[in-house]
């Protein structure tokens, strides 16, 4: 894909590439996948019938927390001490 055509979607969709930034930022690169997203009435990409186990999740089946509450729920501390 040209940048020209990264630009463009990006103007098409800025709220899909923002959330698909962050998740190559936790997830790396290399993990994040767009298949197909719908934002202000423009549509790319080619939408599943079902999701393929393992491979892909959809927006329901995301649970997105703050890491602060990630790390109590995991027991972890909630901040850090001077």
């Amino acid at each position: 894909m040209s940048e020209q055509q990264r630009s463009s979607n990006r103007d098409a969709f800025p709220a899909t590439a923002a959330l698909i930034d962050e998740f190559k930022h936790a997830f790396g690169a290399d993990q994040v996948r767009l298949v197909w997203a719908i934002e202000n009435g423009n549509e790319i990409g080619k939408q599943i019938p079902e999701p393929l186990p393992g491979k892909c999740v959809t927006a329901a089946q995301m649970v997105i927390r703050p890491k602060e509450e990630q790390q109590e729920a995991k027991g972890g501390r909630r901040g850090r001490g001077a």
